[in-house]
């Protein structure tokens, strides 16, 4: 049987590797086995390898989304404070007009009365 490579460290395992290319008693089978093995962790550096490029590119797309959010923000608060600005001049026209509309009618009381 296998032995359970869990419980093995690097010198072991590659000594039942290395084992298993050498006894032919064991067969095809195993050979087949270690072959198959080798795939799969082929394929999962691969995999690995395509995981760390695809976070790569997210991150370096997460950056790029995050200055954005920042420029977005910083343009909205320039504008808000020039609306506020605006808003706030328009306060005060509307309060000088209306102060000004109280001092003609103060003024047309007085005079006609």
């Amino acid at each position: 049987m296998f032995p359970n490579r869990r419980n093995l460290d690097k010198k072991s395992l590659f000594s039942v590797d290395f084992e298993s290319h050498i006894d032919l008693k064991r067969g095809e089978k195993y050979g087949n086995v270690e072959c198959s093995r080798k795939k799969s962790r082929e394929n999962l550096i691969t995999l690995i390898k395509y995981q760390k490029e695809e976070n790569s590119k997210l991150s370096k797309e997460n950056v790029e989304l995050k200055d954005q959010v920042r420029q977005l923000e910083g343009s909205l608060l320039k504008e808000a404070k020039q609306v506020e600005q605006e808003l706030t001049q328009e306060r005060e026209t509307t309060r000088q007009a209306v102060d000004d509309l109280i001092k003609s009618i103060d003024d047309l009381i007085e005079s006609g009365g």
